[in-house]
């Protein structure tokens, strides 16, 4: 019996320790059982014995150690059950836990777990301030540089830092995240960007024809010397650039060779230091009128809305790694076709599909809801309350029948009616398919042109001019 027991309670550490994790649950259980039903048949076997002994032998001398022995074998019975049936999962929890706490501490920890002396630290960090080399920008004055914008230049064709990183790629991302930065690594977002260099020009720019030949190496320097001059870019090496907006200048971390300092310590250390994130508020309180254009929108929030909003985000960012990068790819773009930025006409078909005849004739898809509040909205340059669309029913009504060419009546007034009710969110999801239909074919400046928007507490509308629309005969 206690080698069963034995058996029992070591089981789980072997399942775990042989990684059937999965399998612990049900082994554990199968052995349960066999183990009670082991216990229930040795107690009747030994019951039917002693049972046996009562009346074949004196039963008033022998009665009582008889009595005694069977009350054992109960007590045996729940003692081996209570302590399988508890023991088993603390073993199994035991045996978890530690295993758990140790990768969190390895994913969470990774650079902020180095053991590092406050001698080598300090050695570190003067060395570096004293080797870091500095530059004026060179971009115009409708680019503001980020001061949280973290970019891994590689001329030199660092492997060995290479190496690193691509072994330590999900620790840097976790380790970037609890700090207020975001990084670039320069080389593969080029190489990705060459790599759908046609999708990213023409999302840029819609409105030109242009095949585009980029290569990798040239567009890593061409980005460089948007944000430092042409005439730098030969001094970086493999480094680090960042905004220092101390000096108000862009400032290069050389990497040391990992015999001086281990590229973990090098890295752990210049983004503690270059990490603003201590210097910012947590909290803010601010007028609504104070908040960002987009974010004092009378279109509030809700899940449906929020699930819109990130497909958009996911799509946008196949396109755009970070700030900088957006910049870069747009001015890369006005190279390639300088003054060529145009806004396109855009045509309603008597079919009434949506056409913008500048973009190669590019069509514009959406829901017949989404294109009935577009086209409700295009008809009125003036803009629209949104509170007040309740009383633009019929029209609405009106337009939402063209389109769709229904005519069982209840059912389209159910849906306009769901439409311009106050108290739900079907225009503002509408509102954001439209937006979603737009920013999905080309970038947000242009975009922006075409979908519903409007500061707070005032009439939402569309800023395309007029007279850029054409209205087939409808």
């Amino acid at each position: 019996m206690s080698y069963v027991l034995g058996f029992m309670l070591i089981l789980p550490y072997i399942c775990l320790y042989y990684k059937l994790k999965e399998m612990t649950l049900y082994i554990a259980i199968f052995f349960l059982i066999s183990f009670l039903v082991f216990e229930v048949l040795f107690y009747r076997q030994e019951k039917m014995t002693v049972g046996q002994s009562f009346f074949r032998d004196n039963y008033q001398s022998d009665a009582k150690p008889k009595w005694l022995h069977l009350l054992g074998l109960v007590a045996l019975m729940v003692v081996g059950f209570v302590l399988v049936f508890l023991l088993s999962p603390i073993c199994i929890v035991s045996r978890l836990r530690p295993e758990k706490k140790r990768q969190v501490k390895f994913e969470l920890d990774f650079y902020r777990a180095l053991e590092c002396s406050n001698e080598l630290k300090d050695q570190f960090l003067q060395q570096s301030a004293s080797e870091m080399k500095y530059f004026e920008s060179v971009t115009n004055e409708l680019y503001t540089p980020d001061e949280d914008e973290v970019i891994y230049v590689d001329r030199t064709n660092n492997q060995a830092f290479r190496a690193h990183l691509q072994e330590h790629e999900n620790d840097l991302k976790t380790f970037i995240r609890h700090t207020s930065l975001h990084f670039t690594d320069l080389k593969p977002f080029c190489d990705q960007t060459v790599g759908r260099q046609q999708e990213v020009y023409n999302y840029y720019a819609p409105y030109a024809n242009t095949a585009v030949d980029w290569q990798a190496d040239q567009l890593q320097d061409e980005f460089l010397a948007t944000l430092i001059g042409s005439e730098n870019v030969n001094t970086l090496t493999s480094g680090f650039l960042h905004w220092n907006k101390h000096f108000n200048k862009y400032a290069f971390f050389e990497l040391k060779p990992e015999d001086e300092f281990s590229f973990a310590i090098q890295i752990k250390w210049y983004f503690t230091y270059t990490d603003n994130n201590d210097s910012k508020p947590r909290f803010r309180l601010v007028k609504r009128e104070d908040l960002p254009y987009d974010e004092r929108s009378d279109f509030s929030m809700d899940d449906d809305i929020k699930n819109i909003v990130d497909e958009l985000k996911e799509k946008i960012a196949k396109l755009q790694d970070s700030g900088v990068s957006d910049y870069f790819i747009r001015e890369l773009v006005n190279k390639e076709t300088p003054n060529a930025y145009k806004i396109s006409h855009l045509k309603v078909t008597k079919n009434y599909d949506i056409v913008l005849t500048d973009y190669n004739n590019m069509l514009i898809e959406m829901t017949p809801l989404a294109k009935t509040v577009f086209l409700f909205f295009l008809k009125h340059p003036e803009g629209i309350l949104l509170k007040e669309i309740s009383n633009y029913k019929p029209e609405i009504v009106k337009i939402y029948n063209r389109i769709t060419g229904r005519t069982d009546a209840d059912k389209i007034e159910k849906t306009i009616d769901d439409l311009v009710n106050p108290m739900k969110n079907r225009l503002n999801e509408n509102c954001t398919r439209v937006r979603e239909a737009f920013i999905a074919k080309f970038e947000e400046s242009l975009a922006k042109n075409y979908y519903i928007h409007g500061p707070w507490r005032e009439p939402k509308k569309i800023d395309l001019p007029r007279d850029l629309v054409i209205w087939e005969d409808n």
